[in-house]
């Protein structure tokens, strides 16, 4: 619906797939990845739900530890006690598209590589 590819991990498992995205789960059940798309119903700007998901990640008690905003997308990462969160989005005037993975921070360098991968094969297959 949305055109959005990205290459997740062969070894988590499905466990929701609706109109929206889908939700897997590590082997584990410890580590979550979350791959959605929705049309927006707002005009807020790129910028604004950038600054937007940084103020909730704080609000929540997350330590922010990498953010980057450019012109059609952002990302924010944080950690919150022993779970570290890690967010992708692109936005248009009509859509969003964003995948999130959480994990724990006991696992991060098994779970870096990975997200980089997913970073890199992100796209955004329609404007």
């Amino acid at each position: 619906t949305f055109g959005v590819s990205i290459d997740v991990p062969k070894n988590f498992i499905l466990v929701s797939n609706y109109a929206k995205g889908i939700a897997l789960l590590s082997p584990d059940n410890k580590g979550k990845i979350f791959i959605v798309g929705d049309y927006k119903t707002d005009r807020e700007t790129n910028r604004q739900m950038y600054e937007d998901q940084v103020m909730n990640a704080q609000r929540a008690g997350g330590e922010i530890t990498y953010h980057v905003c450019g012109d059609d997308w952002f990302v924010v990462s944080w950690r919150k006690g022993g779970e570290g969160n890690y967010l992708k989005k692109y936005t248009n005037q009509d859509s969003e598209l964003l995948f999130v993975v959480m994990f724990p921070m006991s696992q991060k360098d098994e779970y870096a590589p990975m997200i980089e991968h997913m970073e890199d094969t992100f796209r955004r297959d329609r404007t």
